[in-house]
């Protein structure tokens, strides 16, 4: 089940990367459109990232509450938009400046959003005692 919640926050943070841009295209006139097929060239990079990222935050993850879920989505996912931009400026040199639209805002809103729906899509589970089986709350 972990492995569907990172596919669709995966899913839901290329969208979000991909809805920031067509607002800014859309506020801008159109200008910059053809730098959408390279967009989602590197959006497909991103969405590997998201979803490797998060499987490792799924498991850690469903041991809190759905508010320390979503507080620990939201401040792992902006880095980890940041960090894409980054990388994605160090692999094309000079040539990240010929990008029409910011895509760091694209990248790291992405980010948040897909930590955001994965903090809300897990479930939280009890943690296993000695035997491994979890344990049931006491009435």
């Amino acid at each position: 089940m972990r492995a569907l919640d990172s596919l669709i926050a995966a899913a839901a943070g290329v969208l979000s990367a991909y809805a920031v841009v067509e607002w800014w295209l859309w506020r801008r006139g159109q200008f910059g459109r053809g730098d959408l097929s390279g967009f989602w060239f590197w959006n497909a990079v991103f969405a590997v990232c998201l979803l490797a990222s998060g499987l490792l935050l799924a498991k850690f993850a469903s041991r809190r509450g759905w508010l320390g879920r979503l507080f620990m989505a939201v401040g792992l996912g902006a880095p980890l938009g940041f960090l894409f931009t980054l990388a994605n400026r160090f692999l094309l040199g000079p040539w990240f400046g010929a990008w029409s639209f910011p895509v760091l805002y694209a990248w790291v809103a992405g980010g948040m959003a897909s930590f955001a729906v994965l903090g809300l899509l897990l479930r939280t589970t009890a943690s296993p005692n000695a035997t491994g089986r979890p344990t049931s709350p006491s009435t």
